[in-house]
């Protein structure tokens, strides 16, 4: 859209750009997994004697996990547009 392309033109340039980040992209979303399932781990103690610590400590990990998670992909458009001299 940014560039007045059509449909087609803009969905080869979106997998042209995209090719070589594939690495790049699963392995920053997979960090934000990896602490989700390592936060349940630790929290299983605190589900068990102590529900609402429990819940408030989920809460609190859920909101910053979800917003790193809505900003990746954006993060690693700007990421690689600025390797290919294309960007901020």
């Amino acid at each position: 859209m940014l560039e007045d392309r059509g449909a087609l033109d803009g969905m080869r340039a979106s997998k042209a750009f995209a090719c070589d980040k594939k690495f790049d992209t699963f392995f920053i979303f997979l960090i934000p997994a990896v602490i989700i399932f390592l936060a349940g781990i630790f929290t299983l103690p605190l589900r068990l004697f102590i529900p609402v610590f429990e819940e408030i400590v989920h809460f609190v990990l859920s909101l910053v996990v979800s917003t790193w998670m809505s900003v990746i992909p954006a993060y690693v458009y700007i990421k690689g547009g600025c390797e290919n001299g294309k960007g901020a």
